[in-house]
């Protein structure tokens, strides 16, 4: 039983790891030694700045005043460098420098683009200041604001966009 397993995990293996079996070409990404974003990185940097623009819901729930302004500044700290990071990694992947990864051209494009974003983050909440009142308003069976920013997945999906 044990070797009839092995056996047909190998061979699933070896199918998935020949593109060319594909009918409608290869599903893998080869050629390239310039890696993508990485996707939970990216999702990390969403939930980090998801704590900025809702300090106490979302990351650490306990905070004062003063530990809110060194969370909102540690914080964007680590998100400008990840996402600078990530954005750097997408610009490479296209860049048509030998060494993407050392390309000073998509190093200074990225840096100004996540610095370009954190600036906006004000203006967002903002905005997002005005789908949770409309979210509190317009269901009468909220409880509060708080109710709307913790628990409406509506909210969270305006967040993330």
């Amino acid at each position: 039983m044990a070797e009839e397993r092995a056996r047909t995990l190998s061979e699933v293996v070896d199918s998935l790891c020949d593109a060319s079996n594909d009918a409608n070409g290869p599903i893998m990404r080869s050629g390239r030694r310039q890696e993508l974003p990485s996707r939970g990185d990216v999702l990390r940097v969403v939930e980090d700045l998801r704590s900025v623009l809702f300090p106490g819901y979302f990351g650490t729930s306990e905070m004062s005043a003063e530990s809110m302004r060194f969370h909102v500044g540690s914080t964007l700290d680590r998100v400008l460098s990840d996402l600078g990071h990530q954005i750097k990694r997408g610009m490479c992947f296209y860049c048509e420098q030998e060494d993407p990864a050392r390309c000073p051209d998509c190093e200074a494009r990225a840096l100004s683009k996540t610095e370009q974003f954190l600036d906006r983050l004000p203006g967002i909440r903002s905005l997002l200041a005005t789908d949770v009142r409309a979210a509190f308003e317009g269901d009468p069976a909220a409880t509060s604001k708080d109710e709307a920013i913790f628990c409406y997945p509506g909210l969270v999906a305006i967040t993330n966009y």
